[in-house]
């Protein structure tokens, strides 16, 4: 019922409806202790009357209702605004994608990519509800609605970092490095807002901070150092980390300090947004690994240890 009252309030709720719309029809369909039928019965009355709730007062007027759902989907504001760290801003570097394709053309491609890449994670949720799969769903969905959906402005990545922070205690590493990677794609916006100063402090305490949880020799006298081990893989994830740390500095010094050529106003926050898009990506796809490496439920296990006797 709360999120359904979220998801009412503000559509940026999208981001997270998808794997709660799975995890809860799944646990319906496969859940053998109560009736099925009965449990979506009962599940299907409450979204619907707490739809019907939210929307009572504008039902009794078209025009008030068209008003509601243009505020809600504001599809006229164009694909993305600004220079937000998605693909399609990404794209518009070699494929001027809002001058090429009409607004209906840009809403269908990108309503159509966000779906498709909405299926895996969904339906392995779908197939195997869990609260722990339910939490790389969440992280999935959002980082997905980011990357592909229509009308995203730099502050959403914000929606994606909620459900990301849940994984700190399992996945400290990639955490930390989503949300620096997270503050630093609303760089532009924020020195936009005269808030570099607030930018840099916030980021040297939050880095400094998640350096001696984490990363420093402290941390790995107390066990907790992410990257404590001696393999090949961590020191190529410890590598690639402070690589990425080193090119959002300089990038960060460069478009605070340098004029951008007059024929390329917009070159750093492209270039940051780019930068971001590419980390978001291999995140994207990184998590989706995370989460399908997911042992199966035991109620999966035991059907498909009845369907091998079966067969």
């Amino acid at each position: 019922m709360m999120f359904c009252f979220a998801l009412n309030y503000k559509q940026m709720e999208l981001y997270h409806a998808m794997p709660f719309f799975c995890y809860l029809l799944g646990g319906c369909c496969f859940d053998k202790k109560e009736n099925r039928f009965l449990k979506l019965v009962k599940l299907g009355f409450v979204v619907l009357l707490t739809f019907a709730v939210c929307w009572a007062p504008f039902l009794t007027n078209k025009d008030s209702m068209l008003q509601v759902l243009s505020r809600l989907f504001p599809f006229s504001r164009g694909l993305y605004e600004d220079k937000v760290a998605n693909v399609w801003c990404a794209l518009s570097v070699i494929v001027k994608m809002k001058q090429m394709f009409s607004l209906d053309t840009l809403l269908k491609m990108s309503s159509a990519s966000t779906l498709l890449c909405l299926l895996p994670s969904s339906v392995n949720l779908f197939l195997s509800p869990s609260a722990q799969r339910l939490k790389y769903a969440l992280v999935n969905s959002s980082l997905v609605f980011f990357l592909l959906s229509f009308q995203v402005h730099e502050k959403t990545i914000l929606v994606a970092s909620l459900p990301v922070l849940l994984l700190l205690p399992e996945k400290p590493s990639a955490v930390v490095w989503f949300l620096q990677l997270s503050t630093f794609s609303m760089y532009p916006l924020l020195a936009k807002d005269g808030l570099v100063l607030q930018y840099v402090a916030t980021m040297v305490l939050f880095s400094t901070t998640a350096y001696a949880m984490f990363f420093s020799e402290y941390s790995a006298a107390k066990g907790q150092n992410v990257w404590s081990q001696t393999s090949s893989r961590n020191k190529v994830c410890s590598f690639i980390f402070w690589m990425s740390c080193l090119g959002t500095g300089i990038l960060n010094v460069a478009a605070h300090q340098m004029e951008p050529p007059k024929n390329l106003p917009d070159l750093f926050p492209v270039l940051l947004a780019a930068f971001s898009c590419m980390h978001f990506i291999i995140f994207c796809i990184y998590f989706h690994f995370l989460q399908f490496k997911l042992p199966m439920a035991k109620s999966d296990l035991r059907a498909t240890k009845q369907r091998k006797k079966i067969n």
